[in-house]
């Protein structure tokens, strides 16, 4: 499982607060929060909820903290909270309609307009794609659920991802066909970011 914070500029540092989820009655004892590249400037137990000043990162990019929480009932908490950072020039602070619009273009022609039926469509199987994606362990870090305004965060690679993949989607449920172009770059992508998702328990070696 996994929870996705609002986004944050590159430059600033912003105050961010989580909850994690308790059993009736119990309550935080005491916390560990493992950031990646970004950093935890402060942070301090507010009731249940921690809060926490993050500064950092890099404009398009997503990243993790680890947090770890320890009950008064003796149960340990673990998860993982993903950051988009986004900055000025962000090349991929792309929107809903952004994507949408990309993935309908083969069904509405280079000139043409989605019409609300089918942008309304879309944008259901967009955020089904990436909750199922979530599921099978290629989380991208975008808050869902998604709305046509909202705009997604995401390493690079990722976008033309999500993008291929939705076009994908997209012209199986019209009853066409993608270029083997498209499907081999949604394939490749969707790959790209499981990998990324794998933890790293790779150890040093030993020698005898």
């Amino acid at each position: 499982m996994a929870v996705n914070l609002s986004s944050k500029p590159a430059a600033a540092i912003q105050l961010f607060s989580w909850e994690p989820a308790l059993a009736d009655g119990d309550a935080v004892a005491s916390y560990i929060l493992t950031p990646t590249t970004v950093v935890i400037e402060d942070d301090a137990l507010n009731g249940n909820s921690i809060d926490m000043y993050i500064s950092g990162g890099v404009a398009g990019n997503v990243y993790a903290i680890a947090a770890t929480v320890e009950t008064q009932n003796g149960e340990t908490l673990k998860e993982t909270l993903y950051l988009p950072v986004y900055g000025p020039g962000n090349a991929f602070a792309n929107t809903g309609t952004d994507i949408i619009s990309f993935a309908l273009r083969p069904i509405v022609g280079i000139v043409g307009s989605p019409s609300t039926g089918e942008t309304t469509d879309a944008l259901e199987w967009l955020n089904g794609m990436l909750a199922e994606w979530k599921e099978q362990g290629a989380d991208t870090g975008v808050a869902l659920p998604l709305t046509t305004s909202s705009v997604i965060y995401s390493r690079d690679a990722w976008i033309k991802a999500i993008k291929t993949n939705l076009r994908v989607l997209v012209a199986e449920q019209y009853g066409r066909q993608v270029a083997p172009a498209t499907a081999m770059a949604a394939a490749r992508g969707l790959q790209l970011i499981k990998a990324a998702n794998l933890p790293d328990d790779r150890g040093s070696a030993d020698y005898f």
